[in-house]
């Protein structure tokens, strides 16, 4: 009777090894399928740079009468390359060259210090092909694009490549 009790013992010991070792082989496979790793990570964090970058500058003030960067560059959209008619600041100044001038330094400040190369342009009507700053990257990059839609009713694209 005593062999019979140390034996169920042995054979319920022997499962509970078993579930214990099969539940860390599946936390390990958990653990090491869900999360990237190194480059993996640093491309994933550059596509939220980008995302974040774009979203937060087309919601931003583009100082020139409480308007947005969005809206300054929807209204620059309807007019002719050299932007005659734009929206005067309150220095005077042309919202378009304004807008264009303040993306410009914003990246340079926020990317090229860093020594991240990067892309930014803006596609749609003619007048907005002028805004494009940085370099097209060469190889692997990061791209993030957000549509704006012009008072006209045409869409533009408003595109930021973070390249590695």
């Amino acid at each position: 009777m005593f062999s019979k009790n140390k034996k169920g013992q042995t054979e319920i010991l022997g499962l509970v090894i078993i579930v214990v070792l099969i539940s860390v082989g599946i936390l390990i496979a958990i653990l090491i399928f869900s999360k990237p790793v190194g480059q993996e990570l640093r491309y994933e964090q550059e596509g939220l740079l980008a995302a974040n970058f774009l979203n937060t500058l087309l919601k931003s003030d583009a100082a020139c009468k409480g308007r947005t960067f969005g809206e300054i560059i929807q209204a620059c959209a309807e007019l002719d390359i050299d932007f005659m008619g734009a929206i005067a600041c309150e220095d005077g100044r042309n919202s378009c060259f304004v807008a264009k001038s303040l993306i410009k330094d914003l990246l340079d400040e926020t990317f090229s210090e860093r020594n991240k190369k990067f892309f930014f342009s803006i596609s749609g009507p003619i007048a907005l092909n002028s805004f494009v700053f940085g370099q097209p990257c060469k190889g692997e990059y990061e791209s993030k694009s957000r549509p704006l839609i012009i008072f006209t009713g045409e869409t533009a694209q408003v595109k930021f490549d973070i390249c590695h």
